[in-house]
């Protein structure tokens, strides 16, 4: 199944061109839980729904330990998530200490395979018309949404 992409005008404010533009956007779709997750599982194996919900909650408490650890976890074949940070930097030694970090975050870093599945992947342009935001209807006149 293809990713679908939605045209949207958007006011551009740098480069040579500054203006409004017309550009694709990733059609934002339902976020599936682990509830979901655990359902589809189970139709696709001997496992119960409660069974697999449930190691898909440890999995999700032991993930958490780790991160909050500083330990990188690998996802499989999906990749690396690891937890980061940004610090400023400072001329000496000691001025290098723990208030010079400006922000604590996740990076999730994808295996090669799973670029170049991405890289393979479908894209098409979706013709659904009620999507907010600003979008070109079949008359390619822009229409603002309410």
């Amino acid at each position: 199944m293809p990713m679908l992409a939605v045209r949207v005008l958007r006011k551009i404010s740098v480069g040579l061109n500054p203006g409004m533009k017309y550009l694709l956007r990733p059609k934002r779709k339902k976020v599936i839980d682990s509830k979901q997750v655990a359902e589809r599982i189970a139709e696709t194996s001997a496992f119960s729904r409660g069974d697999v919900y449930g190691i898909l909650t440890q999995y999700e408490t032991i993930l958490k330990w780790e991160l909050l650890e500083g330990n990188p976890v690998k996802l499989g074949e999906i990749g690396t998530i690891s937890p980061e940070f940004s610090a400023k930097a400072v001329d000496t030694l000691e001025e290098a200490n723990l208030s010079t970090i400006r922000r604590k975050f996740i990076r999730l870093r994808s295996s090669l395979d799973m670029r170049d599945s991405f890289k393979k992947m479908p894209i098409e342009i979706d013709s659904y018309e009620d999507i907010k935001g600003l979008q070109i209807n079949n008359s390619d006149t822009p229409v603002e949404a309410p």
